[in-house]
């Protein structure tokens, strides 16, 4: 603890080891480390460095909360601070909010677009409608943002319809929709009408917005996009059409999903089985996805499919056996897969995350140093990631320990 309040952390890992030879894995003090790995990285000056350790503080709840405390009270890096308080006003704390509340002016846009976070759209509203026009993208999306789940005033659901058309950002008109969804059946037209947006992120968004919004007219306003071949879109409408009540649109939802886990395109087929693994289990669905995991394949949708009936106990054996066969492999299908097996305490799986946490790519590192931790519950085995030349790995080994301490 002296070596981390020192803010050392080779010489805090060097001592934990000691400690753990003599007396056996501290869990506890090993989060600690990743707590303060997450706190410098934090203060990088890189944006995605310290847009990742954030994030894995906020993910780390009560683990993470001394520093973001320490954070939270940074005076000579304003970003760092500001994305620390915005962490506590998610968590309900007032003071936090007053302290964010006091950057909703400050000139750069990376604080000002998180300092939306504090304002109340109701009492702020003509504020956050001025900010939806600024010039920073990052501030114009969280002001479309904070516009959501807040009531839906006549200038509100008129401001968002608007901008969903006009933006030229497909991430601020993704979030207008989404904002426009908790407006309930008045914004059902403008959604509609956002279905043919060149964005297929938006989309996205405005399918999901449409059901948030009346579940009922969703129905008929998505049911065009499965009468047409499979898009991403469309996949995401059947799945929410499939879980409906059992008529036609229902059934025709279904049947699309199936025939885009049929068809040519990965990524399609991909995304349909996800949506597939989405409905409720039935012996007729399981038959077809069984007979699919016989026939398919492309390893990336081999792998999927077989994680997802491994969790199901009648047909573990054979998923099972499927991730052991793509286990073999090389690249992210391999790595996927061993964190598959690590979930179901398979001993070749956690191997071979130890193995490329050792010796794979940095994406592969990232994975495997978060599963062995969070997913394996291993995060003595994970450590050796805190000490990774890359700081993206360091930051999700030091995730991983916090989440597994954590659970």
């Amino acid at each position: 603890m002296t070596a981390i309040e020192a803010r050392n952390v080779e010489r805090a890992l060097v001592l934990y080891e000691r400690a753990r030879d003599e007396d056996g894995s501290d869990p506890g003090l090993l989060a600690h480390v990743a707590s303060l790995v997450l706190e410098l990285e934090a203060q990088s000056n890189e944006p995605q460095r310290r847009d990742a350790a954030m994030t894995q503080l906020g993910l780390a709840g009560t683990s993470g909360r001394p520093a973001l405390e320490r954070l939270s009270a940074q005076t000579d890096h304003e970003v760092v601070r500001a994305r620390a308080l915005e962490v506590f006003v998610r968590w309900g704390d007032d003071d936090a909010r007053q302290s964010l509340r006091a950057l909703v002016d400050h000139p750069n846009p990376e604080i000002l677009s998180v300092a939306i976070a504090a304002l109340d759209p109701e009492r702020d509203e003509g504020r956050v409608f001025d900010l939806l026009e600024h010039t920073s993208e990052a501030v114009r999306a969280s002001a479309a943002r904070a516009l959501g789940g807040h009531g839906c005033s006549s200038r509100v659901l008129a401001t968002l319809s608007e901008h969903v058309r006009i933006d030229p950002s497909p991430a601020v008109r993704s979030l207008c929709a989404r904002s426009l969804g908790h407006c309930g059946p008045p914004a059902i037209e403008a959604l509609r009408d956002r279905l043919g947006d060149p964005s297929t992120t938006v989309q996205l968004a405005v399918v999901s917005a449409l059901v948030v919004a009346d579940p009922g007219q969703a129905r008929g306003a998505l049911a065009p996009l499965i009468a047409i071949p499979p898009t991403p879109p469309g996949i995401e409408a059947s799945r929410m059409l499939a879980t409906g009540p059992l008529d036609a649109v229902t059934e025709s939802a279904r049947a699309f999903l199936r025939q885009a886990l049929m068809g040519a395109d990965t990524q399609l087929r991909s995304q349909a089985a996800v949506a597939l693994f989405s409905l409720p289990s039935d012996p007729e669905l399981d038959a077809f996805l069984l007979e699919r995991l016989d026939r398919e394949e492309e390893p990336a949708v081999l792998m999927y499919l077989a994680s997802q009936l491994a969790s199901r106990e009648q047909y573990a054996g054979r998923a099972r056996r499927v991730l052991l066969t793509l286990l073999e492999g090389n690249g992210m299908v391999s790595v996927q897969a061993a964190v598959s097996l690590a979930r179901l305490g398979n001993a070749r799986g956690i191997a071979k995350l130890r193995e490329t946490l050792r010796d794979g790519q940095v994406p592969e590192r990232c994975v495997a140093a978060r599963a062995l931790a969070r997913d394996a519950q291993q995060p003595d085995a994970a450590r050796i990631g805190l000490r990774d030349t890359d700081p993206l790995v360091r930051i999700q080994s030091a995730g991983g320990i916090l989440a597994a301490a954590a659970n």
